[in-house]
């Protein structure tokens, strides 16, 4: 199972791929384009902010990336058994979104940014999709973990 770390650089490398593929093609401008700069949004706050690992009681990648503002995960932490319901496609994904609208609601609102519910919609398929990419990864045997357990049965 790849540690914080390796879920950024999956996740980062896979959005640089796909989001400057789709970017640098002519035919995307105006709305097309505006809604993939959300979309991108919404992935890299869920790679980096609000990801699966947050319901783990120890100082994660992303609970540190809130700074002061960490704290507000350890109630989720504490309800929640890592692995379990938190790393599922539809309601981990769904569970963390629910918790932090409160506080991203109030951000947007005071940040004067203009949006639209269908700004919002690419927002959350992007943070989906990062969500899905970290679950995935997880479900991958890393190579260090073979070599231990061919080590343990010889």
């Amino acid at each position: 199972m790849p540690n914080g770390q390796t879920h950024a650089l999956i996740n980062l490398s896979v959005l640089t791929v796909v989001a400057s593929s789709y970017l640098s093609t002519p035919t995307i401008q105006g709305t097309l384009g505006l809604n993939a700069l959300w979309a991108c949004g919404g992935f890299l706050c869920g790679t980096l902010l609000v990801t699966p690992d947050l319901d783990l009681n120890s100082p994660t990648l992303a609970r540190k990336a809130w700074g002061p503002l960490g704290f507000i995960w350890i109630p989720y932490a504490r309800l929640s058994r890592h692995r379990g319901m938190s790393h599922s496609y539809i309601l981990g994904p769904l569970i963390r979104a629910a918790y932090i609208t409160p506080l991203l609601y109030g951000a947007l609102m005071l940040s004067n940014l203009s949006f639209t519910t269908l700004n919002v919609a690419y927002a959350l398929a992007g943070y989906y999709l990062s969500q899905w990419l970290h679950s995935a990864a997880d479900r991958i045997p890393l190579h260090h973990d073979l070599a231990c357990l061919t080590a343990q049965h010889k």
